[in-house]
């Protein structure tokens, strides 16, 4: 089913009318008992004129999987039209920040598929007089936290995810060293692929950005990222081709991750301010059409406020303009893609990734592979290299004993980013190069800084 279906598109709720406080459970909860297999129950809340309705999750237990797409629980506001349009669709055990509607009414949509079950959920409803989720003096965050006007701009993320400390003079990171993990990374060995592969140590590669469809929770994961500094992400062009995916209000980013699922210790999560794609598409053109070069798959995101650096995240070193890469250097990928049944995926996996030749890939790819902006990389074996939501993530290269990143994954299947097959035998993945982007790269950085 697609966004614009997801968004318009419900079962005939069960109306509730909310005059003072109460509770919506899900079949099943009450009793103790996990929700039954293949249903959609639709409730519409709906508050007096003039009023909104507001949303408390005490409970929610519903199984977790890549971008909700078994089980969920979503929420629809309503627009002037009467329109739904999808706020929120979760899963898992995370429990959300309080919803208040914009209009006189939310809908809240149960959809299970036919294959297990858990608890569900317990959210209390009631009406207030304003569309705001927090009190008066306090400020509301992206996510709905709340926070004191005091805290905005001391340098520390109170509101979980950068809000407060948007547009500071004062930067909530430090300065640090890039390339150099506090963690070592685990050596290369010939079973390490993506493709059902080795799991990369916790905190391991401390620049793997996470970019996730913001409105799908615990995970949206769509493609992966770097990062260079503390306010800017490199990744492909081609992660924000459809058209809900091109905007920034669009994504959450989260740094400091190893588990798709639940939080980790030294997560921090941020929003995004801007999106450039190669060379400055101006953003009016690319939200309208999607169109970019596929001879320069890449693409920098501008994070809403600093990220704070910590052994869970640092940023990656740029590479040297005229560095030589071999079939000997120790490079890897990264990312949380498919597996296509050869492991799990809910963890960062990585693969050793050795530089193949131009004239191998040109003969491999055929005439889409363009070695003056393409990087091939990967074993020859079947069953290794990157997958469906490995795209946009970074080759790195430990060079000097500084990991540097020389690429972003573009062709990361036989076919195109984001269709075909994955971990073919004889299918290296192609990466877009980075060394002939740096002036681009600290163009664009010190033009929107």
């Amino acid at each position: 089913m697609s966004i614009d279906e997801m968004r318009t598109q419900f079962p005939k709720p069960k109306i509730i009318q909310v005059r003072g406080q109460g509770n919506l459970y899900s079949p099943g909860f009450e009793k103790n008992e996990g929700y039954p297999d293949f249903v959609q129950c639709s409730y519409q809340l709906q508050a007096p004129s003039g009023m909104h309705v507001r949303l408390k999750f005490n409970a929610l237990d519903i199984d977790a999987t890549d971008g909700c797409g078994a089980d969920s629980v979503s929420i629809h506001d309503f627009d002037s039209q009467g329109r739904g349009i999808l706020q929120a669709m979760h899963c898992g055990d995370q429990l959300p920040y309080d919803y208040v509607s914009r209009s006189f009414a939310f809908q809240v949509v149960l959809k299970t598929d036919f294959f297990g079950s858990r608890r569900g959920f317990n959210i209390t409803y009631s009406a207030q007089s304003t569309s705001d989720v927090c009190s008066a003096g306090l400020k509301q965050c992206r996510n709905r936290n709340c926070v004191e006007n005091s805290k905005l701009c001391d340098g520390n993320d109170d509101c979980g995810d950068g809000t407060d400390e948007e547009k500071c003079s004062r930067l909530i990171a430090d300065d640090t060293e890039c390339g150099l993990p506090d963690i070592k990374p685990l050596a290369y060995s010939d079973y390490d692929r993506i493709v059902g592969g080795m799991e990369a140590l916790q905190g391991s590669w401390p620049w793997m950005a996470d970019l996730q469809v913001k409105f799908i929770v615990p995970n949206g994961h769509t493609c992966g990222g770097a990062l260079i500094n503390a306010q800017w992400v490199l990744s492909a062009a081609h992660c924000f081709q459809e058209p809900i995916t091109r905007k920034p209000d669009a994504w959450r980013i989260h740094l400091g991750n190893h588990n798709k699922f639940s939080k980790d210790v030294g997560e921090q999560i941020r929003f995004v301010e801007r999106i450039i794609i190669y060379d400055d598409i101006p953003a009016v053109i690319f939200e309208k059409n999607g169109e970019f070069d596929m001879d320069h798959d890449i693409a920098l995101i501008k994070l809403n406020a600093p990220v704070k650096f910590t052994k869970y995240v640092k940023p990656i070193c740029l590479p040297d303009p005229y560095t030589q890469l071999s079939m000997i250097d120790n490079c890897f990928a990264t990312g949380w893609g498919a597996t296509r049944g050869t492991g799990s995926s809910e963890s960062l996996k990585q693969a050793y990734h050795p530089i193949q030749s131009s004239v191998l890939c040109s003969r491999l790819v055929g005439g889409s592979f363009s070695p003056q902006t393409m990087i091939c990389a990967g074993s020859m074996a079947p069953l290794n290299g990157v997958c469906h939501g490995d795209s946009g993530g970074p080759l790195v290269c430990e060079l000097n004993k500084v990991w540097k990143i020389v690429g972003v994954a573009s062709y990361v299947t036989d076919g195109t980013g984001t269709e075909g097959l994955c971990g073919l035998k004889g299918r290296p993945s192609v990466f877009n190069k980075i060394q002939v982007k740096l002036g681009w790269i600290r163009r664009m950085i010190n033009r929107y800084t």
